[in-house]
């Protein structure tokens, strides 16, 4: 039986998120940055908010959560503070739990994908907070170190009889964020094994077949009876490894998503996936298991095409190279709630429910 943690939220009034970017002040510094957060720490331990702060090349990337009138307050008052420049809100609107429960506010560690350029994305910015939040549940224990247990695991999986291979852990079941951890670090420890030849290319696919298998054994959510959005998953045609799709699309149905999974997506399949899904967005699953392999290469062509084929459709990749699994929920609530250039969500109030899914 799947335990999920209940959501936050209705104790202090509807929770509301805002990310936005901003060209920092003449002569700040990662130690300016850094005493900047303190400072809002210690002021928004009152006010009931948390969040994050990156700073990188003259550009700030901060995630303010907590009640909406105080979230959108603070952002009225980050537009005219002349420590910021440039402001532009990216992604904004209702969300069921914090992220980052834990930190009134904290500078993490230069993320990488910020640049010294005013059209710095929300795509790239997901990213970013994807590894903010990485950090946070490190730092905070909210996620286990699944590596040990994988490790483990992995040689039954790939070389035991087939009447011998184990369940998955208990441990591994207990919630789907849990699940997914276990995935990532299960993939992780094939990829490993892969390269380092303790393991053949054969022992590795019937190992990802074994996974998929168990995985959908395990039991899965339903989809939500009044979902806040449809989304369609693809594997694409020839994907031996789905296991992180079986995940991610748990993930998202726990999240309140209505999902649509097609595992070998083509011709017929996926013609009618994409058409009878509307405008919904489409992740394109690219496999875990490793970078630059068929799985990885089979997504991103699809992804490709699909995204000339629909211009004006949302087309995520996932795999390896995207992320933990367990943030893709949030991922796609940050990319489907993203707001036009110069957008004030303080401004607009039909902005602040504003969805793209």
């Amino acid at each position: 039986m799947l335990k999920e943690s209940p959501k936050d939220g209705t104790a202090e009034g509807r929770l509301f998120r805002i990310a936005y970017k901003s060209r920092a002040h003449p002569g700040c510094d990662l130690a300016s940055a850094g005493a900047m957060a303190a400072e809002d720490a210690l002021r928004n331990r009152d006010r009931k908010v948390t969040g994050v702060l990156l700073f990188e090349r003259g550009w700030f990337l901060q995630w303010l959560e907590g009640p909406a009138r105080t979230v959108l307050s603070l952002a009225s008052a980050i537009r005219t503070d002349p420590r910021h420049g440039e402001m532009q809100i990216l992604s904004a609107g209702a969300t069921d739990e914090r992220r980052f429960a834990g930190w009134p506010m904290r500078l993490a560690p230069p993320s990488g994908p910020l640049a010294d350029r005013a059209d710095f994305d929300a795509a790239a910015a997901a990213l970013a907070f994807d590894r903010a939040a990485a950090l946070y549940r490190e730092e905070c224990g909210g996620e286990a170190d699944w590596r040990d247990l994988a490790d483990g695991f992995v040689r039954d999986l790939a070389r035991a009889p087939e009447e011998a291979v184990p369940d998955l852990p208990p441990s591994a079941l207990e919630t789907l964020s849990a699940r997914a951890g276990f995935v990532d670090a299960l993939c992780a420890a094939l990829a490993e094994a892969w390269h380092a030849s303790a393991l053949s290319g054969f022992e590795v696919t019937l190992a990802t077949v074994r996974l998929n298998r168990l995985l959908l054994r395990a039991g899965r959510p339903a989809t939500s009876l009044a979902p806040k959005g449809r989304v369609l998953v693809l594997a694409p045609y020839g994907c031996t490894e789905i296991a992180g799709a079986i995940a991610k699309t748990d993930l998202l149905r726990q999240a309140g998503y209505s999902v649509r999974m097609v595992p070998w997506a083509s011709g017929a399949a996926l013609d009618d996936a994409v058409g009878e899904t509307g405008s919904c967005p489409v992740i394109v699953y690219a496999g875990r298991v490793g970078i630059g392999t068929k799985d990885a290469m089979r997504g991103a062509a699809l992804a490709e095409r699909l995204s000339a084929r629909m211009p004006g459709r949302t087309v995520l990749l996932g795999g390896r190279d995207a992320g933990p699994l367990c943030d893709w929920s949030h991922r796609l609530a940050f990319l489907a709630q993203q707001l036009p250039t110069g957008a004030d969500p303080a401004a607009d109030p039909a902005l602040r429910t504003r969805q793209r899914v």
